[in-house]
C-alpha cells in the first residue's frame, strides 16, 4: 500500500473512532442527565451511564491525539501500524474477556446493579473498537 492510501485508510479508521467515541459520550451523558431530572435511583442505568462517558471521552481523545500527529508513513511505520492493530484487536478481546467475568461476578457474586452497567458498558466498548479495529486490519492488509 502507498503511503498516501495509508493515509487516507487511518485517517477514516480515527474518525470512526472519533464518532464512536463522540457519540457514546453524548449517550452516556444523556442517560445520566435523564436519570439526574428525574430523580430516578437506577445504580445499572447510572453505573452503565457513567462508564460509557468516561470510555468515550477517552476514545475521543485518543482519536484526537493520534489525528494530531497522523503523517505518512514508511515502510516500517506500516508494519509497526499493523501490529500495533493487532495488539489492539487483542487488548479489545480482553475487554470483551474482562467485562464477561465481570458481568458473571456481578450477577453471582456480589449481587449489585452497578457491578453490572460497568461490565456492559466495557463489554459494548470492547466489541465495537474489535469490529473497528479489525475492519481497519482488513483495509490495511487488503491496500483498499
Amino acid at each position: 500500500m502507498w503511503s498516501p492510501a495509508l493515509y487516507s485508510v487511518e485517517r477514516v479508521h480515527l474518525l470512526q473512532l472519533l464518532v464512536w467515541g463522540a457519540a457514546s459520550f453524548v449517550v452516556g451523558a444523556g442517560v445520566f442527565a435523564a436519570l439526574r431530572l428525574r430523580r430516578d435511583a437506577a445504580p445499572l442505568a447510572t453505573s452503565f451511564a457513567i462508564m460509557m462517558v468516561l470510555c468515550g471521552a477517552a476514545e475521543s481523545c485518543f482519536a484526537l491525539v493520534r489525528w494530531h500527529g497522523l503523517g505518512e508513513r514508511d515502510f516500517a511505520g506500516a508494519l509497526r501500524l499493523t501490529t500495533h492493530v493487532r495488539l489492539a484487536i487483542i487488548a479489545d478481546l480482553w475487554l470483551v474477556a474482562g467485562a464477561t467475568v465481570l458481568l458473571w461476578a456481578g450477577v453471582a457474586l456480589l449481587k449489585r446493579l452497578d457491578v453490572l452497567g460497568i461490565a456492559a458498558a466495557l463489554a459494548a466498548h470492547g466489541g465495537v473498537l474489535f469490529v473497528l479495529d479489525r475492519l481497519f486490519l482488513a483495509r490495511l492488509s487488503s491496500g483498499a
